[in-house]
């Protein structure tokens, strides 16, 4: 069976390899200019494309994740999130949805790597930082969460729109750095 899009020709065989796995051989006539056009094309398009999904396809995972996520279904929405991030590497949303997911199931570190997947899909936004934020201090890792928390709070500047993440950026810092100061200072 052959896979073409482009350039791009891999050849999938039947044999195993010495651990008893199937193995995919690039066709070797092809030569490592092809494995670049392979990681070009891959890097370019997302994996619902190369597969045949459609965008209604996606929207209707999504919001099968978004439901399982709001009736408090956090291991199946995580799953699901999972599959999108696979597919749609490159939304913001997924992104996001997965580290929400696992900073419910008390995923932190986990919903950390979701985060900052997300954090370079949106440059502006302060709210992935906020999120980050909060998984960070759950880890007790004060000092990249008082950087998180300035990164959002760089984010917000002065707009009207942002005012809710200014407040809770504020919260975080007088309630979870006094509390942290304290217990700091009792052992």
């Amino acid at each position: 069976m052959f896979f073409r899009k482009k350039r791009l020709q891999i050849k999938q065989v039947t044999h195993s390899n010495e651990k008893g796995f199937p193995q995919a051989v690039l066709d070797p006539a092809l030569g490592n200019a092809e494995v670049s056009g392979a990681w070009e094309l891959l890097t370019r398009e997302s994996l619902f494309k190369l597969q045949g999904f459609s965008k209604e396809h996606m929207k209707a995972l999504y919001s099968l994740a978004y439901t399982r996520y709001s009736i408090a279904q956090y291991e199946d929405s995580e799953k699901i999130f999972i599959l999108l991030c696979l597919l749609e590497h490159k939304q913001k949303r997924n992104w996001v949805g997965l580290g929400a997911s696992r900073q419910m199931n008390k995923n932190y570190i986990g919903a950390v790597y979701a985060y900052m997947q997300a954090s370079h899909m949106d440059q502006a936004s302060p709210a992935v930082w906020v999120y980050l934020a909060e998984c960070l201090l759950e880890l007790h890792q004060i000092s990249e969460a008082e950087a998180a928390l300035r990164q959002a709070s760089d984010r917000c500047g002065s707009m009207p729109e942002h005012e809710k993440f200014r407040q809770k950026i504020q919260f975080l810092k007088t309630y979870f750095f006094k509390k942290n100061s304290k217990s700091i200072l009792n052992k």
